[in-house]
């Protein structure tokens, strides 16, 4: 990607370069997921998805209603006590299917540590705020369970269709505007999420299906968004610095940022 930006290989001019548009999305295999939270808007929420088969239970119900309908994944609004339980169940009784949990912040300070090992053992698949924006939850819970299948090798066209079909707008056109050198700045204000958002989206769908290349875009993406602070933050200070100082402010971030 970024040999392609130095070559001039993603520029106005070059009309030979596919958008995210002419491929066809990928396919997924229908999924069934059992949801133990308290949220009927995020149950409502999943259920728009065709590929999505929801259902709900009690946590007390949740290892007799698993092992009878062996869902897909089982989504846990989860508590400290309830966490507790679900280490001893996964010894055991839930040993063989895929846990994704939504957590209290506090508990989340409290037991990180302890969580990110039991994720890097594949006792869960992740863990989230339960107050995470619902996009989280579909490219950190639901897209590990999905297998997309790819009809093309294009890795940033297969990131945006993806994203498209989880129910996350606006990607897939940040891509293709990226890919096709248009103005990316003028389209990400346009959107409601900033481009650190964007960016967080692009890298988490690219680690999770094992692309090693998008890392670049996101990390341009997230430049993007810090040189335009920088540069909105000394433009306010101008008058106050004379100009000269401010300027040379804009210029060490921007150099910061490029040497990373």
């Amino acid at each position: 990607i970024m040999n392609g930006l130095k070559t001039g290989r993603f520029n106005k001019a070059n009309k030979k370069v596919k958008t995210v548009k002419e491929f066809e999305k990928p396919s997924v295999e229908d999924k069934s997921v059992l949801v133990c939270a308290d949220n009927e808007e995020l149950v409502e929420y999943l259920k728009q998805f065709t590929y999505l088969e929801v259902s709900e239970c009690e946590f007390e119900e949740l290892v007799d209603t698993v092992k009878e309908n062996e869902p897909s994944l089982v989504m846990i609004e989860a508590d400290n006590d309830m966490l507790n339980s679900l280490l001893e169940f996964k010894k055991e009784d839930l040993a063989d299917f895929d846990i994704g949990l939504l957590i209290d912040k506090d508990l989340i300070d409290e037991r990180k540590d302890e969580l990110d090992s039991y994720v890097s053992e594949s006792m869960f698949i992740n863990y989230l705020d339960k107050d995470c924006e619902k996009s989280e939850i579909m490219v950190k819970l639901i897209l590990p369970i999905l297998k997309p299948d790819f009809k093309s090798d294009e890795t940033l066209s297969n990131i945006g269709a993806i994203a498209d079909l989880i129910g996350i707008p606006a990607v897939s056109t940040i891509i293709d505007v990226y890919v096709n050198g248009r103005d990316l700045k003028a389209t990400l204000e346009e959107e409601e999420k900033g481009a650190t958002s964007y960016a967080t989206i692009i890298s988490d769908i690219a680690y999770i299906l094992g692309f090693d290349s998008v890392g670049d875009v996101a990390n341009l993406v997230n430049d993007v968004d810090d040189i335009k602070s920088a540069i909105d933050k000394e433009a306010g200070n101008y008058e106050k610095k004379g100009g000269i100082d401010s300027a040379k402010d804009i210029v060490d971030v921007v150099s910061d940022i490029i040497d990373k």
